[in-house]
C-alpha cells in the first residue's frame, strides 16, 4: 500500500496543466431509495484520479489498481473505464458535494451538489366544520404530510386553485386555507396538492355544506297585467334562492292570510280584494328571511256612457249637458266635434310652504284647460310674473306670505285660481352641549345647557343616540335647553348631544361625553402575609375611582411609598401593618385598607445524610434531614415520588427522620427531602441508597480436567453488594479477584480449587468448590507414508505416530470418518492404514485423530496423489498453412512428448509441433509419451496426407514471388 500511495505522489507531481470538465447526474433531485449515475461530460484518459464526497474519499485510481475510501458507504460503485460514480438506494444522508477530481496527466476538477429528498407520502386534509351558513361562518382546512422534504402546499376548489386575497387567507406556509365569511359558492370539492421536487400528492377531497338565501325573491302574476276585470282568476307564484329549500307564507294588506307554500291563487276575484300581496320566504338553517310586495288591481267594467240634455238650448240662456255613466268611473273628458273641450278646471298651485332665509323658491301651477290656459303670479296681491313657473329672488324674512297662481282660458273666457303659502325662517346653526364650569360627581346635581342660533323651535337630548325622557331624576328646564340631574349616578355615564330644530332643518350638537366623577370605592390590597426575611416584597393596591385614585403607603403609620404598587426589600424590621390609602383629588374622598406581614427565614442547605452507618440488608437504617431557615414542614421523596409510611418505614415526629426497620433490597432507590415555609422550598441533593448484601448463592466456573503445560481459568460469581473473592488450592491461598489462572499445568495442579467470596460491610461469607484433575499431554501426531512415491496398483502404507498417552484413535479423509474396505485394511490399534491396490479414487486428504479425556488432537494432512500413465494417447490436427500437431495424454504428473518422423528423426519435444512445408505432401509422424516417475511410454503414429494445403502453399509462393518483381515498378510510379 505505501509503494502504491509513493507512486501516486510521483505522479501528481509529474502532471500537466488543467482543463474544462463538469459533471452531469442522472437526475437531481433525486428521490430516496433510487439509483443514480454521476458521470463527466469528457471521457477522456485519466490515469490518476479522486471520487470525493464532500470532505471524504470514495475512490483513488491509478495504473495499476483502485483504492476504496475508508468512508465508502454500500451501494456505491465506480466504473474505471468511464470514471462514472453509480449511487444505489440513496438515502438522505447521500445529499452533498461530489468532486470528479483528475491528478493526472491532466489536471481538473468538476463537482456538482446532489439533492436528496423524500417523497411526499400520507397527505391527509381536514377541515374545521362542514355545515355553515353563508356570511355568517367562518372555516379553516389544514393540510398535512407524513414525509417529504422540501414540502409546497397549494389547494384547489374543484378544478380551480385557490388564491390568497379578499376572504381567502394562505396560512402556515399554504398548510392552512383560511376562508372569512362563506359564500355558496365555497362548497367545493376542495383539495390539498403537496409537492417537492421529485412528487406530489393529493388528499382527499372535502366538501362544504353552505346553507344561504333566502335571496333574489319574486313573485310572478300569471297572466301578468296592470289591472284585472272582476272575475278574473289570477295564480301568484313565488321564488327564492335558498339552501335548504325556502319556506313561503302570504300576506294581504298587512295581515297574514296563513296560506303557506310558494303559489296562492286567487279565483273568481272582485275589487274589494285589490290590494298589496305579500310573499315572505324563510330559511330554517340560516333565521333569515325576506319579502316582496305584489300590487293586484281588480276594476269593475264600464257597462254604459250616455249624455242628456237638461231643457232646450236658446240663445242667450243657460244650457246644461250632463254625463250619465254605468260603471265605476276613473275620469270624464268632454268633446266639441271630436275635440277635447275644458276649463280651465283643477288649477294647482305647488310650490314649498316653508324656506331658509338667503334661498330660492320656485313655484309651478298647472290646470286642465282645452285650450292650454295662460298663467300669472301674485305675491300677497301684488303682480310678480307670468307664466307657469316662478322663481324667487333670494328670501329674507319678508318674503314670508301668499304666492298665487292666475289659469286663464282666452277661449272660453273664464279663469281659475289657486295660492301657497310660505314662511320665510333663519336656519338653526351653533349647536353646542356646555357643563357650565361644574364638575359631574356622583350623588351631587349637574347640569348640561343647549345653545343654538337660529329660529329654534324645538329642542331634543339624546344619549348615546337614544331620545332622553325625563323621570324622577331627570328634567328639562328653560324650553328644553338644560338638562338637569338631581342626583349623578354612574349610570349617566354617556355621550350626550342636543338636538335643535326650526321649520326648515335641523343640526345636532357634538357629543359630550359625561364621566361621573366618584370614589375612590372597594379599595382592595394584594400581596403576600408572609414574607421571606432578604428577599424583595411586592404590594399592590387598587381602587375603584374615576379618575384614578392616588395612593400612599404606610408601615405601622410611617410613610414608605407613593402609587400603585409598593416593593421592598425585607430585612428584620420590615414587618408589620401595611396600609394603602386612595384618594381621589376631584371627589376628595379617601379610603384605605391594610395587610399584616410577618417575617421568616427562608429555607436553605436541605441535606440528607445517614452518618456512619452502613445500610446493610436485614437490618435497621435512618435518614436524617436537616436544613437552616424557618422549616415549618419536611417531606420525603424516593424516585422523585412521595414517600409515605408503611410497614417498615417511619417517620419522626417533625418529619426530620426517616427509619427503615429492616432494610431490604426494594429499598435500593434515590432518597430526597424536601423543606418548605411559607416563603420557600427547597429539595436537597439525592442521596443513592444501595443495601449491602451477600455473599449468596456462591459458585465456581471452571474445567474439571486439563493436560499438563497448559493453562486453566476458573471464575467465581457470588450474588453480594459489594464482594471480594479469594482462591485456595487444598486449603492454600493461591489468589485474589473473581478470576483465577493456572498455568503450565503439572500432575501436581491435580486437587480441589475453592472460591471464598466474602463482603467487608454485611462481614459475611460463602465458597464453592471444584475437583480439578491433570493428565499427560498429547505431545505430538502425525503420519508417515512407506513409499514416497504412490503408484498405482501397487500397495501403500500410512503410519499415524502419537507422542503420549491417548485413549482413542481415528482416521478422517477429506474431513470425514475414514473406514476399511475390501482395499484398505487398518492395524488392531488404527495405527496403520494399508491400500493394497491404490487407485486414482484413493486420492484425498488424510488426516490421524488422536483423543484423550480431555480434547482430540489432529494430525498435519497428508495429501495421498496417486502417480498414473501415460494413458490414453491421442493425436489431433488443426488444419491451416502450415498444420498443427497436437499429442495428448492421460498422466500424474504430466507426461513429456516428443515427436519422431518416419526416418527416426526427432522433430519436436512438445506436445504440439508445427509441421514444416516440404512434410505437407505426407509422411509419418509419432508421438512418443512418457510419464518421469513411472518410466511408462506410450507411442501414437499418425500419417499426414494433406493435398489441398500443398495447393495453397505453391499458390502463396507464386504471388510472393509475383510481388518481389513489381516493387521497382511501383516505387518508380509512386
Amino acid at each position: 500500500m505505501g509503494h502504491k500511495v509513493l507512486a501516486i505522489f510521483f505522479t501528481l507531481i509529474c502532471a500537466p496543466g488543467l482543463y474544462a470538465v463538469f459533471l452531469i447526474p442522472s437526475k437531481n433531485p433525486v428521490a430516496v431509495g433510487t439509483n443514480v449515475t454521476i458521470r463527466a461530460n469528457d471521457t477522456g484518459i485519466i490515469t490518476i484520479g479522486v471520487w470525493l464526497h464532500g470532505p471524504s474519499t470514495l475512490f483513488i485510481w491509478y495504473p495499476g489498481g483502485i483504492l476504496p475510501g475508508t468512508s465508502l458507504q454500500n451501494g456505491t460503485a465506480f466504473d474505471s473505464s468511464t470514471y462514472q460514480l453509480t449511487l444505489s438506494s440513496v438515502t438522505l444522508m447521500s445529499s452533498g458535494l461530489y468532486v470528479l477530481e483528475s491528478l493526472g496527466p491532466i489536471k481538473t476538477r468538476a463537482e456538482i451538489t446532489l439533492d436528496v429528498q423524500e417523497p411526499v407520502s400520507n397527505v391527509t386534509a381536514f377541515v374545521s366544520m362542514t355545515n355553515l351558513v353563508e356570511f355568517n361562518d367562518n372555516v379553516t382546512f389544514t393540510c398535512t404530510a407524513v414525509s417529504g422534504n422540501p414540502l409546497w402546499f397549494s389547494w384547489q376548489n374543484g378544478s380551480s386553485t385557490v388564491t390568497a386575497g379578499g376572504r381567502v387567507d394562505l396560512r402556515n406556509g399554504g398548510r392552512e386555507l383560511f376562508i372569512n365569511g362563506v359564500m355558496r359558492y365555497d362548497e367545493g370539492p376542495f383539495k390539498c396538492l403537496v409537492e417537492n421536487n421529485i412528487s406530489k400528492a393529493m388528499s382527499n377531497q372535502m366538501n362544504l355544506n353552505i346553507s344561504y338565501g333566502p335571496s333574489n325573491i319574486a313573485v310572478t302574476a300569471s297572466p301578468e297585467k296592470v289591472a284585472y276585470i272582476s272575475g278574473s282568476d289570477i295564480f301568484l307564484s313565488c321564488s327564492a334562492d335558498s339552501k335548504p329549500a325556502a319556506s313561503f307564507y302570504w300576506m294581504y294588506n298587512g295581515n297574514n292570510l296563513n296560506v303557506s307554500g310558494s303559489s296562492y291563487n286567487l279565483r273568481n276575484t272582485t275589487s274589494n280584494i285589490s290590494g298589496q300581496y305579500t310573499c315572505v320566504a324563510k330559511n330554517a338553517a340560516t333565521l333569515r328571511s325576506v319579502a316582496v310586495i305584489k300590487q293586484i288591481k281588480i276594476v269593475d267594467p264600464i257597462l254604459s256612457v250616455t249624455v242628456n240634455p237638461a231643457g232646450s238650448p236658446v240663445e242667450g240662456n243657460v244650457f246644461n249637458l250632463s254625463c250619465n255613466v254605468v260603471g265605476p268611473v276613473d275620469s270624464i273628458h268632454w268633446m266639441k266635434n271630436g275635440i277635447y273641450l275644458d276649463g280651465p278646471n283643477n288649477t294647482a298651485a305647488s310650490g314649498p310652504h316653508i324656506a331658509e332665509v338667503g334661498s330660492s323658491v320656485t313655484f309651478s301651477c298647472s290646470s286642465v284647460s282645452r285650450p292650454q290656459s295662460q298663467y300669472s303670479w301674485y305675491f300677497n296681491g301684488l303682480s310678480v310674473k307670468n307664466g307657469s313657473v316662478y322663481v324667487t329672488a333670494p328670501l329674507s324674512k319678508t318674503g314670508s306670505g301668499e304666492y298665487t297662481c292666475m289659469a286663464f282660458n282666452s277661449i272660453t273666457g273664464r279663469s281659475s285660481s289657486s295660492s301657497v303659502t310660505l314662511a320665510v325662517y333663519v336656519p338653526v346653526s351653533n349647536v353646542t352641549v356646555n357643563r357650565n364650569n361644574q364638575q359631574p360627581i356622583f350623588n351631587q346635581p349637574f347640569t348640561l345647557t343647549c345653545t343654538a342660533s337660529g329660529d329654534v323651535k324645538n329642542i331634543q337630548w339624546m344619549k348615546n343616540g337614544t331620545k332622553i325622557y325625563s323621570d324622577n331624576r331627570i328634567n328639562f328646564t328653560a324650553n328644553n335647553s338644560v338638562l338637569n340631574f338631581n342626583p349623578l349616578t354612574l349610570s349617566d355615564n354617556g355621550l350626550y348631544q342636543c338636538l335643535a330644530s326650526t321649520a326648515v332643518n335641523n343640526m345636532t350638537s357634538a357629543a359630550y361625553d359625561l364621566q361621573v366623577f366618584y370614589g375612590p370605592r372597594d379599595t382592595t390590597i394584594a400581596g403576600p402575609i408572609v414574607g421571606a426575611i432578604g428577599r424583595n416584597v411586592t404590594f399592590s393596591c387598587s381602587a375603584d375611582s374615576n379618575p384614578a385614585s392616588r395612593y400612599s403607603w404606610f408601615l405601622n403609620s410611617t410613610k414608605v411609598g407613593e402609587g400603585p404598587v409598593l416593593t421592598r426589600a425585607l430585612s428584620l424590621d420590615s414587618g408589620g401593618r401595611y396600609t394603602c390609602i386612595a384618594s381621589n383629588d376631584i371627589t376628595g374622598s379617601i379610603s384605605n385598607v391594610s395587610l399584616k406581614l410577618t417575617l421568616m427565614y427562608p429555607v436553605s442547605n436541605v441535606i440528607v445524610n445517614a452518618g456512619n452507618q452502613p445500610p446493610v440488608f436485614s437490618q435497621p437504617f435512618t435518614l436524617t434531614c436537616t436544613a437552616s431557615g424557618d422549616v415549618e414542614h419536611i417531606q420525603w421523596m424516593k424516585n422523585s415520588m412521595f414517600l409515605h409510611p408503611r410497614n417498615g418505614i417511619t417517620f419522626s415526629t417533625d418529619n426530620s427522620t426517616l427509619s427503615f426497620q429492616s432494610l431490604n433490597l426494594n429499598d435500593d432507590g434515590y432518597y430526597q427531602c424536601e423543606a418548605n415555609n411559607a416563603v420557600s422550598l427547597m429539595t436537597s441533593l439525592v442521596y443513592d441508597l444501595k443495601v449491602n448484601y451477600g455473599p449468596w448463592n456462591t459458585t465456581v466456573v471452571g474445567p474439571s480436567m486439563e493436560e499438563m503445560g497448559s493453562n486453566v481459568t476458573f471464575s467465581c460469581s457470588a450474588t453480594s453488594r459489594p464482594s471480594q473473592y479469594s482462591w485456595f488450592y487444598n486449603n492454600s491461598k493461591v489468589g485474589d479477584g473473581p478470576v483465577f489462572v493456572n498455568a503450565a499445568l503439572s500432575l501436581t495442579s491435580s486437587g480441589r480449587y475453592t472460591c471464598m467470596a466474602y463482603n467487608n460491610i454485611t462481614g459475611s461469607s460463602s465458597n464453592a468448590s471444584l475437583e480439578f484433575t491433570v493428565i499427560e499431554a498429547i505431545v505430538t501426531v502425525d503420519i508417515t507414508s512407506n513409499n514416497p512415491i504412490p503408484l498405482a496398483s501397487q500397495s501403500l502404507q500410512l503410519t499415524c505416530n502419537v507422542k503420549g498417552a491417548y485413549n482413542r484413535l481415528h482416521w478422517l479423509r477429506n474431513n470425514q470418518y475414514f473406514q476399511p474396505s475390501d482395499r484398505v485394511k487398518f492395524s488392531a490399534d488404527n495405527t496403520t492404514v494399508t491400500f493394497k491396490a491404490l487407485q486414482t479414487a484413493d486420492d484425498g486428504r488424510y488426516q490421524c485423530v488422536a483423543s484423550n479425556a480431555v480434547r482430540p488432537h489432529f494430525s498435519q494432512p497428508y495429501d495421498l496423489a496417486v502417480i498414473f500413465g501415460p494413458e490414453s494417447v491421442t493425436i489431433s490436427v488443426r488444419p491451416g498453412i502450415p498444420p498443427v500437431l497436437t499429442c495428448q495424454a492421460l498422466s500424474r504428473p504430466p507426461a513429456v512428448y516428443k515427436w519422431i518422423l518416419e526416418n527416426n528423426a526427432v522433430v519436436g519435444n512438445y506436445s504440439s509441433i508445427v509441421l514444416p512445408v516440404n512434410s505437407i505432401f505426407g509422411s509419418n509422424y509419432t508421438c512418443v509419451a512418457k510419464n518421469p516417475l513411472t518410466n511408462v511410454t506410450l507411442y501414437m503414429t499418425h500419417i499426414l496426407n494433406y493435398p489441398d494445403a500443398a495447393v495453397s502453399v505453391q499458390a502463396s509462393v507464386m504471388l510472393t514471388a509475383l510481388l518481389v518483381l513489381l516493387i521497382p515498378v511501383l516505387d518508380e510510379w509512386l
